[in-house]
């Protein structure tokens, strides 16, 4: 093991932001690219700021958003401006960083639910309502195949059908405590068959649960790691949500 070199940590915040590049004088700006839909003439917009500034190069991430790199320190400026003429931002939110969501039922027949739709109301609903000092990976998947990776994100949800006295229609199981790397795990089972509008809401209770019983400034990986899976499903367990009639 002492002569084994460990691929460093995966970057959390989804490299949004300015960061340093290994090349002396280059810097490369991370993008949010929300749940990784872009217009036509955003993504030509971008690719034109990649050819003015950069080297011409866009580079994806897993988390669906984007990096322009090579950029000299006194283009930075200006290519943070033509960004936000995208209606774009390099700005890191705790929330949106690791949003992630597969095509889900608005563009595929596997789909059992709207998984872009609804991450965006997840990230729209939690603005403002919490506050994290870390970022954390929520991840959406529209069936089995979990395109999205449900079972290895911080919150990992699924779709389903969900049929109560009051509600019929979509919905999602969420788990809760994956990781990947060397904090690698499988997600626990948690809330099962929260309906569709009610998603935001249980984010926002699981999130406050987090804040509330964590130790110090624990990222919600290593709360979920510092615990036994019977526990970590009992201190999550869905007792206060109340189902609502859809608007």
């Amino acid at each position: 093991e002492s002569a084994c070199t460990f691929a460093p940590q995966p970057e959390k915040a989804a490299h949004l932001g300015i960061h340093e590049q290994k090349q002396a004088g280059l810097k490369y700006i991370g993008i949010d690219i929300p749940v990784g839909k872009l217009t036509t003439d955003q993504l030509r917009g971008l690719a034109k700021i990649a050819d003015q500034f950069g080297s011409s190069t866009l580079r994806l991430t897993v988390w669906q958003n984007l990096l322009i790199s090579d950029i000299a320190e006194a283009d930075i400026d200006p290519a943070l401006q033509a960004i936000a003429k995208l209606d774009l931002t390099h700005e890191p939110d705790p929330i949106q960083a690791g949003l992630v969501a597969c095509t889900g039922s608005e563009g595929c027949k596997f789909g059992m639910a709207p998984t872009k739709s609804t991450a965006l109301a997840i990230s729209k609903y939690l603005r403002g309502r919490i506050e994290l000092d870390s970022a954390i990976n929520i991840h959406l998947t529209g069936c089995n195949h979990s395109c999205a990776q449900h079972f290895i994100g911080d919150i990992g949800l699924i779709a389903t059908s969900v049929e109560t006295e009051v509600y019929k229609g979509a919905g999602f199981h969420f788990f809760l405590g994956g990781g990947f790397g060397r904090d690698g795990r499988m997600a626990i089972a948690g809330p099962k068959s929260i309906p569709l509008p009610d998603v935001p809401m249980e984010v926002e209770r699981i999130l406050n649960i987090y804040l509330q019983q964590r130790l110090s400034n624990e990222t919600f990986t290593q709360f979920s790691g510092r615990v036994s899976s019977e526990a970590l499903q009992n201190i999550f367990a869905n007792e206060s949500l109340s189902l609502k009639e859809p608007a």
